[in-house]
């Protein structure tokens, strides 16, 4: 399974969001999930000055949020932390899970095999 990560490091909500998913990553990393943190910055050096004074573990990217056609406008982000729970299959399993239930989908997925 994979989770997408959509997130903000300048957010106080995206912050707290961001200890849900590293408790993920930590727990099932060796036993697979995938963890994408997309990172809608104002701009690229701010996350990575932030992802080195705060290394997660997992890949990051950064993109535009204001350009047409990205990743937020299709998935009809209309707020930060955005969660996006991808089975094996590369199905949406489930939309903007945060917080205890993030981890209770994980744990389902990885138990069933998603």
């Amino acid at each position: 399974p994979t989770l997408i990560f959509i997130w903000d490091s300048n957010s106080s909500v995206c912050l707290e969001e961001l200890g849900f998913v590293k408790a993920a990553w930590d727990k099932y990393k060796d036993i697979g999930l995938n963890i994408l943190g997309i990172s809608v910055n104002e701009s690229r050096p701010a996350l990575e000055q932030y992802l080195k004074r705060a290394p997660t573990g997992f890949a990051h990217t950064w993109i535009d949020r204001t350009a047409e056609g990205t990743l937020i406008k299709r998935l009809d982000v209309t707020a930060i932390p955005f969660n996006v729970l991808v089975d094996s299959q590369g199905r949406v399993y489930r939309y903007d899970v945060r917080s205890d239930e993030l981890m209770r989908y994980v744990t389902r997925m990885i138990e069933r095999g998603k």
